[in-house]
């Protein structure tokens, strides 16, 4: 009798194993997966949630099959203690960090301007104290940027369909709240970006059937054309004093391309192509790129390409690249903002629209070592969709936005 249940058990195991590989083999050409990666998801390989990172040669040369470098450990969870705080209660644009005053009294500050009002505000991301700088109304605010000068910031909002960007000085009042002074820029500049100085802005604008880009000097007003493109819909960064990096603007399945414009030879050379949903984060040196291949309807994970030797890395963490932030102090670490099991959907689009929201931890990785770590383990609480991280100069604290409601909040590192 024992026997013979054996036998029974081992032909229903057998019967499960085949419908699990018929049913990969049907499933797959639906997703646009191969059938091991519907496999995956039915039988966690490796266990533990986070694999081992999975190495790329180079796009231009696919008969390569690496650089040599042994994969990294993955490193233990970390952050035990963390402290998580609320730096606004309505929703924000444009917080940033600031250091503020000299010697002994120099400190550091968070900015930001209220949306629902326009009014700029400060608040210490230790002690919590909130101070009022402005009273100035801005409505259907859309971008704020902060220049070198914490007093000096570009604000863009709608007026109607007219994008307008005003570039603004904080002038203090007699009651101790000031306003906001400035000056009008060309109307419906559609991309802006800093230089990493923070003195310099390049911005996009249409011109007939072109795209030209300008950069503005924020302290002497001068001009500079450095950039003309056929095709308008890009997304720009600026990593380097002497390079801008254009990505085109993401759609689940779209095709899309990256190029580095070189300023001083106005030079233009193609960084990724043809990647479909392609989505970008830059290295603040330059030389990695964390980007994202969405199509079908899964969160793909993430890939960090190296520009020197053309190898890419891909890391054990399903998210989108603008969910990620560089280090400066340790340029070849960054952290990212990652989704604890994001549903099907076509992403980035209906993640852009809304559509979809995630429940985020904070991971580091380490594109040198091929490492990641978790700095947050449920401290979020399920409650964050993470977005526009920024680390401090000394990298104490991570600021972020929680996407779900527009709240500034901030993340103790030490």
């Amino acid at each position: 009798m024992p026997r013979k249940i054996s036998f029974i058990i081992i032909g229903i195991l057998t019967l499960i194993a085949i419908g699990i590989f018929v049913a990969a083999f049907i499933i797959a050409p639906r997703e646009d997966k191969t059938p091991v990666e519907v496999l995956r998801d039915f039988i966690p390989f490796g266990g533990g949630g986070a694999d081992e990172p999975v190495r790329r040669p180079p796009q231009s040369d696919p008969s390569q099959d690496g650089d040599g470098l042994e994969d990294g450990p993955l490193a233990g969870q970390a952050g035990e203690g963390n402290a998580l705080l609320q730096l606004s209660s309505t929703p924000v644009v444009g917080a940033s960090f600031h250091r503020i005053g000299e010697d002994e009294k120099e400190h550091l500050t968070v900015r930001y301007v209220e949306q629902t009002t326009g009014n700029i505000f400060e608040v210490n991301p230790e002690t919590l104290e909130k101070v009022r700088l402005t009273n100035t109304t801005l409505l259907a605010l859309k971008r704020v940027l902060w220049s070198d000068d914490e007093k000096r910031l570009l604000v863009q909002y709608l007026d109607g369909e007219v994008i307008k960007t005003f570039m603004g000085n904080i002038v203090g009042g007699e009651s101790g709240v000031g306003s906001l002074e400035g000056e009008f820029l060309e109307e419906n500049i559609e991309a802006l970006t800093l230089s990493p100085e923070r003195d310099k802005v390049f911005s996009l604008r249409s011109f007939g059937d072109i795209v030209i880009g300008t950069i503005l000097n924020i302290k002497n007003g001068d001009k500079e054309q450095v950039f003309a493109h056929p095709f308008k819909e890009w997304l720009v960064g600026w990593p380097t004093e002497n390079q801008i990096i254009l990505t085109t603007k993401p759609s689940n399945g779209v095709l899309g391309q990256s190029i580095l414009l070189t300023l001083s030879n106005e030079r233009i050379v193609p960084l990724l192509n043809n990647i479909p949903g392609l989505t970008t984060q830059p290295s603040f040196d330059g030389r990695n790129i964390l980007y994202g291949e969405m199509r079908g309807q899964t969160l793909s994970r993430i890939i960090s390409y190296n520009r020197e030797s053309g190898n890419s890395l891909v890391f054990p963490l399903a998210t989108l690249p603008e969910k990620c932030v560089w280090s400066r102090v340790s340029p070849q670490r960054a952290f990212c903002a990652v989704p604890q099991a994001p549903e099907k959907a076509l992403y980035p689009d209906d993640w852009y629209r809304g559509v979809v929201s995630f429940s985020d931890e904070i991971w580091q990785l380490d594109v040198e070592r091929g490492s990641v770590s978790q700095v947050t383990q449920e401290s979020l609480n399920n409650s964050f969709d993470v977005i526009n991280l920024e680390l401090d100069v000394e990298e104490r604290f991570l600021l972020f936005q929680n996407k779900k409601d527009g709240t500034l909040w901030r993340l103790k590192l030490e």
